[in-house]
């Protein structure tokens, strides 16, 4: 489908969502046209899940949408969470415990958003990126299974993102586990802002004024910025620009099978390598929330000669964004 074709497409969805003379109507066209652009071969589940989902954009904090909202808290995100982030998005897929046994919960796809961000550029952003984080939760997002004789586990997927839970018989209370979180939002991140860079072609194919005005009003400099997990995203990305990497993630991240993604790493640099590399984004992350300069330091040289040595291995670079 053509740029004409998918601006149109992006125009008839936002009148789904609200009507043509709100002030959100140029926003979510903008947003919904890049984001056709950026993963055309999943077309029908992006309009999908935009449709289907709840949305909410407030000036308030996610924590005061949700109480203005009646938005009920299932997931269980932490209080200091929902009061400094700027977005949230939920699957609405719910795991709950009842009887000694996981039962999952269904609703509507929830994205909320808060105008407190700063400027419209990077709530634009803040969007793109939850919607992002629902097309690669919709497939195989839960599983309910018993590993052994006396262990259920129940999974939540997104992305590469998985919190395992599991429950011994006789017990009450499950363990939750979650692995590869952090390098899964420094991805979803590097995504997001390759979505926003295909708003500017809007500026060749569009005659609508307030479409026009609307993307005038965006800070460029910002579309190109990634935006967020500042401490860890420019080292992921000199894993992301490398091509094969980069194939394999997208061929397998939205409805293939993330193993695959872990396995043909390991295969190429050695056993459990990927969830090394997930761990040392993990502790980067973390040790720079508590201000650990010189663990921070130690920790991304580790990961970059980890890196370096991928991309030896596989000479495949190629440059991903117009971000230097």
């Amino acid at each position: 489908m053509d740029v004409e074709e998918d601006y149109i497409l992006a125009k008839d969805t936002s009148l789904k969502i609200c009507d043509c003379d709100s002030v959100y109507f140029e926003f979510f066209t903008v947003a919904i046209y890049a984001i056709l652009r950026k993963f055309g071969d999943y077309r029908e589940l992006v309009l999908r899940i935009i449709e289907d989902s709840d949305i909410f954009i407030d000036d308030l904090t996610i924590s005061g949408i949700m109480k203005k909202h009646n938005i009920l808290n299932g997931y269980n995100f932490e209080k200091a969470y929902v009061n400094t982030t700027h977005a949230i998005s939920v699957p609405g897929v719910i795991l709950s415990l009842k009887n000694n046994t996981f039962e999952v919960e269904y609703s509507s796809p929830t994205v909320i958003c808060s105008e407190n961000c700063g400027n419209i550029t990077n709530l634009l952003n803040c969007f793109i990126h939850e919607i992002l984080h629902l097309l690669k939760s919709y497939f195989k997002c839960v599983e309910i299974k018993r590993e052994d004789t006396d262990l259920s586990v129940a999974a939540l997927r997104c992305g590469i993102y998985i919190s395992r839970n599991s429950l011994k018989d006789g017990f009450k209370d499950a363990i939750s586990e979650d692995y590869f979180q952090i390098l899964d939002e420094a991805i979803n991140v590097i995504q997001t802002t390759e979505t926003m860079e295909e708003i500017l072609s809007l500026k060749e194919i569009c005659s609508d004024e307030d479409v026009l005005e609307f993307i005038d009003s965006l800070d460029e400099y910002k579309i190109h910025k990634d935006y967020g997990y500042s401490s860890i995203v420019p080292i992921v990305r000199t894993l992301w620009n490398n091509r094969q990497f980069r194939e394999l993630v997208e061929r397998n991240i939205v409805d293939g099978d993330i193993k695959i993604i872990f396995d043909e790493f390991n295969e190429d640099m050695g056993e459990n390598m990927f969830q090394e590399v997930a761990q040392l984004v993990d502790d980067i992350y973390y040790a720079g929330q508590e201000n650990k300069t010189k663990k921070v330091q130690r920790l991304k040289r580790e990961l970059r000669s980890i890196i370096k040595s991928y991309n030896t291995k596989n000479n495949v670079l190629q440059k991903t964004s117009r971000q230097k």
